[in-house]
C-alpha cells in the first residue's frame, strides 16, 4: 500500500468521479484506477460502486475515508515543516518513465534529459526493471510511461511501437563467416549462436526464436 494510492482514493471520494480526480492528480483516469484497485487489492474489501454519474462509497470505503483523511493530513503537515513552500505557480509537475533494463540505460537518459530541457519546470523520475516489473509498475499507478522490450502480456494496456531494435552477431575474428561481407538468416543459424535472455518469463530472444522457429529454422535450446 503506497501513500500515493491513500492520496488518490482520497481525490476520488472528494470529486465522486473519476474524471475530475485524475484532473487534479495530473494522471490518467486508467492510472487512478489501477490505483485504487491496487488499494482494494490490499485492504480486501470493495471501497466504492460506479453509478451513472460518478461514484459512490460503499460503507467499507466510508470507514477507508475517515481512517485515511488524517493520515494524509499529517503528511501534509510534515511536509509543511520540512520543505519550503513553493508558490503554486512554481510547483514543478512530476510524472515517472519505467523502461526495461537495457532501454533505461541506453536510451531514457539522454531522452529525459533533452525533455526536460525543452520543458522548464518539468521533473522527469526513471524507473528501471524487466520487462514484466515495468508492467506492474503501470497496473499499480507508479508509473505514467513504460517501455517494454516485447507488448503487454495482458489485454489490460495500450501499447504501440516506439522504435526497430536494431541487433548485431558477434563472431571471433577466425570463424568462418568473419570474411563473408553478404550473410543470409540461414548462414548464420548454421553455427552454434549464443544469446542472453533473462529468467522468469518472456524475452524478446524468446520471441525471435519463436519467429525463427515459424518460419521453418532449427534450434536446440540450453542454458548455463
Amino acid at each position: 500500500m503506497l501513500l500515493d494510492h491513500l492520496r488518490s482514493f482520497f481525490t476520488v471520494a472528494k470529486h465522486l468521479g473519476l474524471r475530475e480526480a485524475s484532473s487534479e492528480l495530473h494522471l490518467t483516469q486508467s492510472a487512478v484506477s489501477k490505483r485504487l484497485k491496487s488499494l482494494q487489492d490490499a485492504l480486501g474489501a470493495k471501497l466504492y460502486t460506479r453509478n451513472s454519474t460518478g461514484i459512490e462509497l460503499t460503507e467499507a470505503g466510508h470507514l477507508a475515508l475517515n481512517k485515511i483523511a488524517p493520515i494524509l493530513k499529517q503528511v501534509e503537515e510534515l511536509e509543511a515543516t520540512f520543505r519550503r513552500k513553493i508558490p503554486q505557480e512554481q510547483q514543478p509537475i512530476v510524472f515517472s518513465v519505467a523502461g526495461a533494463f537495457s532501454l533505461g540505460a541506453e536510451l531514457l537518459p539522454s531522452m529525459i534529459a533533452r525533455y526536460e530541457k525543452s520543458h522548464a519546470g518539468v521533473t522527469v523520475n526513471c524507473h528501471t526493471g524487466s520487462s514484466q516489473q515495468v508492467q506492474q509498475m503501470l497496473r499499480e499507478g507508479r508509473t505514467e510511461i513504460g517501455l517494454s522490450t516485447y507488448p503487454p502480456i495482458t489485454g489490460d494496456m495500450a501499447s504501440e511501437p516506439f522504435r526497430v531494435q536494431t541487433l548485431v552477431f558477434f563472431v571471433n575474428p577466425r570463424h568462418p563467416l568473419a570474411s563473408r561481407r553478404h550473410l543470409t538468416l540461414a548462414d548464420v543459424l548454421a553455427y552454434p549462436l549464443v544469446t542472453r535472455g533473462m529468467m522468469g518469463g518472456p524475452t524478446w530472444i524468446q520471441d525471435i526464436l519463436r519467429q525463427l522457429g515459424e518460419k521453418g529454422f532449427k534450434y536446440k535450446g540450453t542454458s548455463e
